[in-house]
């Protein structure tokens, strides 16, 4: 088995080799993630803001005839138009919810497979980083 040299890695991307100083300066990093994050935010609360309109504003367009003589009308127009229905920023938010898990899990495997100096281990742990990085990707091309 070859010697496996230990990485570290800071979440702005920065990386350095076990025993040699890892000071860096991330706050750019951390400031522009801070600034995505917010207009995140925003945007998710925008586009539910829209869903929560459309589903009030089409819930009270609804008669009492349409109810009364087409029960299934109503059923079936609902469903077609949610079936329409696109949230491309809740879609993004969900991917990187689902990444940033993909991430921890990566990350303690590959801190796991560096204390058993394992290759194998430290090669599962980067393909889960490689995972989390197309969950991530295919939720803005969608």
């Amino acid at each position: 088995m070859s010697k496996i040299i230990q990485m570290h890695t800071c979440q702005c991307g920065f990386s350095w080799q076990h025993g040699i100083s890892g000071a860096h300066m991330c706050e750019p990093y951390y400031r522009k993630q801070i600034a995505a994050l917010n207009q995140q935010v925003v945007n998710l609360a925008v586009e539910n803001a829209g869903l929560k309109a459309w589903a009030e504003n089409r819930a009270a367009s609804d008669d009492s005839f349409e109810q009364e003589q087409y029960p299934t009308l109503k059923i079936d127009w609902r469903q077609r138009h949610l079936k329409t229905l696109q949230t491309p920023v809740t879609d993004a938010a969900i991917a990187n919810i689902q990444a940033q898990g993909v991430e921890k899990y990566g990350n303690l495997t590959i801190k796991i497979g560096e204390e058993e100096q394992d290759s194998d281990i430290i090669y599962a742990g980067q393909q889960a980083l490689l995972f989390a990085a197309q969950l991530r990707k295919e939720s803005t091309h969608d």
